[in-house]
């Protein structure tokens, strides 16, 4: 009984660290950001005027940008390490928001390259944060690796947890907007306040590091 209280208790103590909290937060944030677009593109897009095939081609181009990525990614983590990767990821998520902002209807002169290119800039940034994350959180469990199996328990539940209650609540936060190019907008508004929040934590995690020594 004293190991298995000693044991929760040491559990509890990582869980309170920086090094969980934070990569929880950018894992969670990375699907809330990815999954959002891509569950409500093909919809938004059919009721824009574009045909079903246009939006089937967006969608498939984004599933090739989520994976392809991660033959280079490793590379990526092992020149950076996952803190400045997790930034990286970041900047691409913000800057994925240009084209999807920029997205329009069929009438208006839209073009199917904003969906594109905006989907495929998500799917690159989600495989760079995701990992990062994941990475990340290994350094929780380094020195202590009989709670690996809880400390990842902790983190996949509330990271598909909380990110699966925002991915359900983009539907309704689509047709609030008044669904169409407006429901879509409103939906990215959201998406940018997460990539915004996440950038603020991850500095303001980096600094207090730096001054703490």
């Amino acid at each position: 009984m004293r190991d298995t209280n000693n044991s929760l208790f040491d559990t509890f103590l990582l869980l309170r660290q920086s090094n969980f909290i934070v990569p929880v937060i950018l894992e969670t944030s990375c699907w809330s950001i990815m999954a959002a677009p891509m569950g409500l593109a093909r919809t938004a897009m059919t009721e824009l005027g574009y045909s079903m095939r246009q939006s089937l081609l967006v969608i498939e181009l984004h599933f090739l940008a989520m994976y392809i990525p991660g033959f280079f990614t490793g590379a990526l983590l092992q020149r950076f390490g996952p803190i400045i990767s997790s930034f990286i990821s970041m900047a691409i998520f913000l800057i994925s928001l240009v084209p999807l902002f920029l997205c329009e209807t069929i009438e208006n002169g839209g073009s199917i390259a904003s969906w594109i290119s905006g989907l495929i800039l998500i799917g690159i940034a989600w495989n760079i944060g995701f990992t990062s994350g994941t990475v990340w959180i290994g350094k929780v469990y380094k020195d202590f690796p009989t709670l690996r199996v809880s400390v990842q328990a902790a983190n996949d539940f509330f990271m598909f947890f909380i990110s699966g209650v925002y991915v359900v609540s983009t539907s309704f936060i689509y047709e609030a907007g008044g669904s169409g190019i407006s429901g879509w907008r409103i939906l990215n508004f959201t998406v940018a306040g997460i990539a915004v929040v996440t950038s603020l934590i991850l500095i303001g995690d980096t600094l207090w590091r730096r001054i703490s020594g």
